[in-house]
């Protein structure tokens, strides 16, 4: 697009379409954006993520396409909306999920990589970034052969099994919550997720 800019979110210098990073500070440079545009996207959250753009919205937060600076991964960030930051059974949920899945070990449950609050405020999780889509959205496409969904179903059972080995019941499995990624050669790969309202089989509440 002619004229389009870039601009720092550091420095606020900005810069002409190719180039990525800043020279000045090493940021990686955002488009300029309108007052009205998500203020997280171009930011440095918690000094480690940079958050690049919004990826998904729902009724508790967003979720955003970040790096982690410091080893140069993508990842997603989740954060809950700020208007929920004051309620106590939303922000409990919001950790459970990241409390939750860490206690979990098996390749077919997504991977949380830190969660916390920023001194601005914002909850937030990083996760591993999956590409692809989720089963609700493949089945609104086209039905599953008896062989994609014997692999599915096969996924699905180790990741509850693991879950249940570490006294872990999911309680909202549903296509929503089943992502199908993108691999090579088109193999079917599962992630469960969405650990939020899932319940420890040992807890006392």
């Amino acid at each position: 697009m002619p004229g389009l800019m870039k601009v720092c979110p550091t420095c606020q210098n900005t810069y002409e379409e190719g180039v990525e990073y800043c020279p000045l500070d090493g940021m990686k440079l955002r488009h300029k954006r309108d007052a009205q545009d998500d203020p997280l996207v171009g930011q440095l959250l918690d000094g480690r993520w940079q958050i690049e753009e919004k990826i998904g919205e729902g009724g508790m937060g967003a979720v955003y396409a970040a790096s982690q600076r410091s080893v140069n991964r993508k990842v997603a960030i989740k954060t809950l909306r700020a208007q929920l930051n004051d309620s106590e059974e939303f922000v409990d949920r919001f950790f459970r999920e990241a409390q939750i899945a860490t206690t979990i070990n098996d390749p077919h449950c997504v991977t949380i990589l830190d969660f916390g609050q920023t001194e601005e405020g914002v909850l937030f999780l990083a996760m591993e970034f999956l590409e692809g889509e989720d089963l609700h959205e493949r089945l609104k496409r086209e039905r599953l052969n008896p062989t994609e969904a014997m692999k599915i179903g096969v996924q699905l059972a180790s990741a509850l099994q693991a879950a249940h080995d570490a006294g872990v019941v999911h309680r909202d499995l549903k296509p929503e919550n089943i992502y199908l990624l993108d691999r090579s050669g088109g193999d079917l790969f599962v992630k469960v997720l969405d650990f939020g309202i899932a319940k420890m089989t040992n807890a006392e509440t």
